[in-house]
């Protein structure tokens, strides 16, 4: 008789573990300390979210939308992004300040606007 591979039961433990976790969330089966131990997300799922949260947030107030669009959005600092948006004479930069709470959530802390001649570089 073959010897269980004990990597194959922990990798298919985590996939069970994860999954039923999932479910839990879906069906309101968790509270919010129980979701933030689950919650473990690497640095790029983490600047996803953050840029997802962005993009959604300038659809509900960015209010200039006659221009080129996004031109650039970059990560100043770990939860930090500068976001650069065409217009005819200048270019709009949007600073946003973002914190990740404990359950996943998004949180702004802090956004600015400011525009620059598009002669003019970034700092």
């Amino acid at each position: 008789m073959k010897k269980p591979n004990s990597l194959h039961i922990g990798n298919t433990l985590k996939r069970f573990v994860l999954l039923s976790t999932l479910l839990a969330m879906a069906s309101g089966g968790l509270s919010a300390n129980e979701t933030s131990r689950s919650c473990q997300q690497n640095a790029l799922q983490k600047s996803q979210a953050l840029i997802r949260f962005i993009l959604d947030d300038l659809s509900t107030t960015y209010m200039h939308v006659g221009g080129g669009g996004i031109t650039n959005i970059k990560q100043t600092a770990t939860n930090a992004f500068r976001v650069s948006i065409s217009q005819e004479e200048r270019i709009d930069q949007i600073s946003y300040e973002l914190k990740f709470e404990q359950d996943c959530q998004i949180t702004l802390v802090k956004r600015k606007s400011t525009a620059a001649s598009p002669w003019e570089r970034p700092h």
